[in-house]
Parts: structure tokens; sequence; C-alpha cells
């Protein structure tokens, strides 16, 4: 008798084990503890929430990768070119947006020569707000490297070589010296011959202040 119940207080003790009365997730009675569930439900389902310091930052990325438009203005459009620059780079015209002054000029000008110091100067100044290139007419490449030696010193001013006078001829250019400013892929101003700099400077500075 005595063996029998102490078999059947066993039986019992295995059969509590296995419905799992020892697992915390579970209180009296076998139901699953709720506090367990919620537990595990918020954990599994939890989103991170964007904080106002990622959303000022993401707001001042888009301000900073967003450059100015350039306003529009009357002339006539450029053409379609592509400058072969010195520092082995290229510069497409009409996807310039910032405005670009053309200078052409030629080695055997006097006349260019004049003006290429303060031509010089006037892409330091506008450095990061307007872009100067110099394309030389006509002239070989060990002459143009040596005039950009003396008259040229900054390495601002970026040039280009036009001696087959295929960039002339779409500018329609008649003579050296010729000054050109493009806005947004359009001629806005035209400077035939020895220009003060200074009536160019003044037109850059009112383009500019007309970005938005």
């Amino acid at each position: 008798m005595r063996r029998s119940s102490r078999l059947l207080v066993m039986a019992l003790a295995s059969l509590l084990i296995a419905s799992g009365c020892g697992s915390d997730d579970l209180v009296e009675g076998g139901e699953q503890n709720p506090t367990a569930v919620a537990s595990t439900f918020t954990t599994s389902t939890a989103v991170p929430e964007a904080t106002e310091s990622t959303a000022t930052t993401v707001a001042q990325s888009t301000e900073t990768t967003t450059p100015p438009a350039p306003p529009v203005l009357d002339g006539r459009l450029a053409p379609d070119v592509t400058f072969g620059l010195d520092d082995e780079t290229t510069l497409e015209l009409l996807e310039v947006y910032e405005p670009v002054v053309v200078f052409f000029w030629a080695t055997w000008c006097h006349n260019c020569h004049e003006m290429m110091p303060a031509i010089d100067q006037m892409s330091v100044d506008y450095d990061g707000r307007a872009t100067v290139v110099a394309v030389a007419r006509m002239s070989s490449l060990h002459d143009i490297e040596n005039d950009v030696i003396d008259y040229l010193p900054s390495g601002s001013t970026r040039w280009a070589s036009d001696e087959d006078n295929s960039i002339s001829q779409a500018f329609a250019i008649p003579g050296n010296p010729v000054s050109i400013l493009v806005v947004g892929g359009v001629e806005t101003d035209r400077w035939l011959g020895s220009a003060d700099v200074a009536d160019i400077r003044e037109r850059l500075d009112s383009v500019l202040a007309a970005y938005s």
C-alpha cells in the first residue's frame, strides 16, 4: 500500500513538471504570464523613432545640396560646347549653373595681354561664385603655356586651347579680345575689343545678386 502511494505521488509530480508549472512565463492554472506576453510583443514590434536632431540633420543636408537657381535673363542661347581645360578636366557650358565668363584671346594679341592680368584677378575674386575660362585662339600650345605663366599667374583662371578655331566659330567670334558672359546656358552679355574689366565685374555682381 505504501509502495502504491509513493508511485502515485511520483506520477503526479512528473505530470506537473511536464505541464510547465515550473516556467516563469506561466502562472497558477497553466495560463501564460500576461507580463511575459506583453514584454515579448513590445520587443519584437518596437520601431525606433526619428529624433529632432535627426530631422534637423536631414533638413540641413537637403539645404546644402540644393544649388541656387540661375536667374532667367534675356539673351541668346549659348552654343553647346565642351571646353577641354588645362587641368585635364572638361567643362560643359550648358551644364554649369553658375555664371561663366569666356575670354577669347590669342598669344599674338597685344590688347589681350593688357586685359589678362585683370581677368586673372577677377577669377581669383569670384572663385566659387563664377567660372572664368580663357580660350586661346589659333595659338600653339607652347606659346599658350608661356603666356599663361606671364599673364595668368594665379592659377585660378582655367584656360583652353582653340587652335582649330572651332569654339570661336561656334560663338561667332569676329576678332580678339572678346569677353562673353553666360548665365544658365544663355549668353547675356558680350564685350568686343579691349573692355574695361570693371564693367564685367559690375555685371557679374548684378547677376549673382539675382540668383535664388
